[in-house]
């Protein structure tokens, strides 16, 4: 098996992925790619076999990249991973002295704490949390990087653990596949259905009949996002998951149906 993830060694996408191939007992080849997108394309290349990406951290929020991609690309999800996320604070210098600081850019939402706490600091952001580290070891002045908990780093240097905003820190990651979604029985007790609903005008009580279409089926919406469409400012389209019991697994397709009566529906997985 043969795995685009998001780079470099040492990420946390690193780490889901090890966790992955390890849960379903195979081996496999983890090739690094430099953004999400570089990830996630990587699949229109046949000898890869899936993609894992970052989708939501339960401090910052959703990757917002992650959501755009799932409607650009002909990908669907089949399952997910939820990892601890903690990270602590390296600097060459007294914590009250530090005046610069490394910080990969989904990090600083989950460290904002102990950054504020930093005298007027100048932040530079990173594209990964391996680059937060290689970028300070480079800098001569008196600076920190906010990297993984995990990360190996120099004894030599000043640290402080578990520089989160909150311990209870997770991230979930989602495996991707090639093409269009495949449905089929849901093995275990919880279900799980992400979709884009895209509505062809804007007009009002369409957020209205949508939420409304799920409640009268007594479906559990535990996320609604609108995302921008790019083609008129003011339009949105709305990313959506539903969490429910694997036997509403026919109410959740009847939902599926109604909703695609009025709106164009890309469903990306139900697992």
């Amino acid at each position: 098996m043969k795995l685009a993830v998001l780079g470099p060694k040492g990420t946390f996408s690193d780490i889901g992925a090890q966790e992955y191939l390890k849960s379903k007992k195979i081996d496999g080849d983890i090739i690094f790619f430099s953004t999400i997108d570089e990830s996630v394309k990587a699949l229109n290349d046949s000898s890869f076999d899936i993609a894992l990406i970052p989708l939501e951290n339960s401090l910052d929020g959703y990757v917002q990249r992650s959501l755009d991609l799932l409607l650009e690309e002909e990908v669907y999800i089949t399952e997910e991973i939820k990892l601890p996320i903690h990270f602590k604070l390296v600097s060459n210098c007294k914590f009250e002295e530090i005046n610069k600081v490394y910080v990969q850019f989904k990090s600083q939402g989950q460290c904002i704490n102990i950054i504020n706490k930093i005298n007027n600091p100048k932040v530079i952001n990173t594209e990964s949390n391996t680059s937060s580290y290689e970028m300070f070891l480079k800098d001569n002045e008196k600076a920190c990087a906010i990297v993984p908990l995990h990360l190996e780093t120099n004894d030599a240097l000043n640290k402080i653990d578990n520089v989160e905003d909150m311990y209870e820190n997770f991230t979930r990651f989602i495996i991707l596949k090639k093409g269009k979604r495949i449905v089929s029985k849901v093995k275990g007790n919880e279900l799980m259905c992400p979709m884009f609903i895209c509505p062809s005008s804007d007009r009002s009580g369409i957020l209205f009949e949508i939420l409304k279409t799920f409640a009268e089926l007594d479906l559990n919406l535990t996320s609604i996002i609108s995302r921008p469409t790019k083609k008129k400012f003011g339009t949105y389209n709305f990313y959506l998951e539903v969490r429910t019991s694997s036997l509403n697994y026919d109410t959740m397709l009847e939902a599926i149906i109604k909703l695609k009566k009025n709106y164009d529906i890309k469903v990306l997985g139900i697992y």
